[in-house]
C-alpha cells in the first residue's frame, strides 16, 4: 500500500469538471474556494487536491507559510470530518511536518463542525478579518441610491462627462479581436505602478492575474473591459458563486482616470449579473486602501472566515 501523500495531485486546468461536480452539489460561501480562484493562485499555494470521505479537499504548501488546508468541499458530517482530520495528519506524518493540522478560509458552518469533534484543549480558532469577504446587494451596486453613495454617483457623473467610454463584454468575438492582450496591457501597467511592491503580495498577485486572464475561454468566466479614448483602461472579470451570489475576481483601472473604478464597477454588476441578488467582492488582504474602497460601497454582510488549528 502506497503512501496517501502519493493520491495527491496538482491543480491543473482539466481538474474543472471535478471541481464543478463537488461545487454544484456544494456551493461554497466562501470566495476563495471556487475553481478559477483556486487555479489562479496554484502556483502560489502549491496546491494538490486529494477526494476523502466524499469530499474534495485542497492542501497547500506555500513557500515561507505554514502548510494548511482549505475548508472541504462535501457534506459536513462528524464522521467525515474525522476522516478527513485523520488522513491529512497521515500526510503531514509522510512528509515530515510536526506541526497540528491548519485550516484556512474557513466559514462559521464548518468551524462548528470541527468544534463538534475536537476537544477544546486541542482546538484554536482564529478570526481571519483580513481574508473575510464582502458582500454587496447588486441592486446597492447598480442603482447608487441614498446619501451613502453621494460620492459614488459624482465620481460617475464626472467620469461621463469627462470621457467617452466602451464598455466591452468579453465573448467569442471581442476574444477574437484580442481583448485578453488588452487586459495583459493593463496588468503591465498595475506592476509597474507597484513596481516596489514586487516581492510581496502584488507580486503575487499579478502572476495570478495573468493565469486568469491567459485562460479566460478555458475557466468560463465572465468579465469586461472598458476604454477610454479608445484605450483599453480599466478590466474586470468574475462568476457565479452558487445560486444568488456572484464573485468578483479581479478588477483593474487606471487610477488617473477619474471615476473608472466606480464606472466599470457599476456597469458590470448592471450587465454582468443580471440574476444575482449578491455581489461577493472577496477580501482586502489587509491593504488599508483596499478595506476603505470596498468598506466605503457599504457591504450587508461580510463571510467571515477563520483558521482553525488542531493540535
Amino acid at each position: 500500500m502506497g503512501n496517501l501523500s502519493d493520491r495527491l495531485k496538482k491543480i491543473e486546468l482539466d481538474d474543472k469538471p471535478l471541481f464543478e461536480s463537488y461545487l454544484t452539489r456544494f456551493p461554497p460561501t466562501v470566495s476563495d474556494l471556487v475553481f478559477s480562484n483556486l487555479f489562479m493562485w496554484r502556483h502560489y499555494y502549491r496546491a494538490e487536491r486529494i477526494e476523502i470521505a466524499g469530499t474534495l479537499c485542497i492542501l497547500c504548501r506555500p513557500r515561507g507559510i505554514r502548510p494548511f488546508a482549505f475548508p472541504p468541499v462535501g457534506p459536513c458530517e462528524s464522521e467525515r470530518m474525522e476522516e478527513i482530520l485523520s488522513t491529512i495528519r497521515q500526510i503531514q506524518h509522510e512528509r515530515g511536518i510536526t506541526q497540528g493540522v491548519m485550516f484556512r478560509r474557513v466559514p462559521e458552518k464548518v468551524m462548528e463542525c470541527f468544534k463538534h469533534i475536537v476537544p477544546e484543549e486541542d482546538l484554536t480558532i482564529q478570526y481571519d478579518r483580513n481574508g473575510s469577504d464582502y458582500v454587496y446587494l447588486r441592486e446597492d451596486l447598480v442603482q447608487l441610491k441614498g446619501k451613502r453613495y453621494d460620492g459614488k454617483r459624482n465620481h460617475l457623473n464626472r467620469f461621463n462627462v469627462l470621457y467617452e467610454s466602451e464598455f466591452v463584454p468579453f465573448d467569442s468575438a471581442s476574444i477574437q479581436n484580442g481583448i485578453q492582450d488588452e487586459c495583459m496591457e493593463i496588468l503591465e501597467q498595475w506592476a509597474r505602478d507597484h513596481q516596489e511592491e514586487r516581492d510581496g503580495i502584488f507580486y503575487c498577485e499579478n502572476l495570478a492575474n495573468k493565469e486568469m486572464v491567459e485562460n479566460i475561454p478555458n475557466l468560463g468566466i465572465k468579465g469586461a473591459l472598458v476604454r477610454v479614448g479608445g484605450r483599453a483602461e480599466a478590466f474586470t472579470t468574475g462568476e457565479m458563486l452558487g445560486k444568488d451570489t456572484a464573485v468578483i475576481h479581479i478588477e483593474k483601472a487606471n487610477p488617473r482616470v477619474r471615476g473608472l473604478y466606480t464606472y466599470i464597477n457599476r456597469m458590470f454588476a448592471e450587465q454582468g449579473f443580471p440574476e444575482a441578488t449578491y455581489i461577493n467582492r472577496e477580501e482586502d488582504m489587509g491593504a488599508e486602501g483596499l478595506r476603505k474602497a470596498k468598506t466605503s460601497y457599504c457591504p450587508v454582510h461580510m463571510v467571515d472566515k477563520y483558521d482553525v488549528i488542531i493540535r
